[in-house]
């Protein structure tokens, strides 16, 4: 017997709103809409070339919001 499905993709996370410059007071944020209660991967790139990388968790509704934990370079 055989079993007939369907792989759907997986919707990606919409970015809404995000830091557009910053003071050295300031930290890098970004937020915006998922899927219910999933993971949302975030990479940031530096002025050298490396990459870091961190996540942040939507809600029930699909709303999420990242807060960078270290101060980014003025611009």
């Amino acid at each position: 017997s055989t079993v007939e499905f369907v792989i759907d993709p997986i919707e990606a996370p919409i970015i809404t709103d995000y830091s557009v410059t910053l003071k050295s007071s300031d930290k890098f944020y970004i937020s915006g809409t998922a899927i219910p209660n999933s993971t949302i991967n975030v990479f940031i790139k530096d002025g050298d070339g490396r990459i870091s990388s961190s996540s942040a968790k939507s809600d029930l509704s699909g709303n999420w919001f990242y807060l960078h934990p270290e101060s980014l370079d003025n611009g």
